[in-house]
C-alpha cells in the first residue's frame, strides 16, 4: 500500500512541478495530471485498498 502511496506522491510533484513551467504546453499537461489523472489514480488506489482488505477479512 505504501508503494502505491508514493507513486501517487511522485505524479503529484511531477504535476506540479509541469504546473510551474513557463511553457503552455507543460502547464496544461500538469493541469490535465492534478485535474484528471491523479484523482482517478487515487479512487482506484481506494477501491484496491478496499478489497484487499476485504480479501483478508475473508479469510
Amino acid at each position: 500500500m505504501w508503494t502505491v502511496i508514493i507513486i501517487l506522491a511522485i505524479i503529484a510533484v511531477i504535476a506540479l512541478l509541469f504546473l510551474n513551467s513557463n511553457e503552455d504546453g507543460n502547464q496544461a499537461l500538469g493541469a490535465y495530471l492534478l485535474g484528471n489523472l491523479l484523482p482517478a489514480l487515487v479512487k482506484l488506489a481506494i477501491m484496491v485498498g478496499v478489497i484487499v482488505l476485504l480479501v483478508k477479512a475473508c479469510s
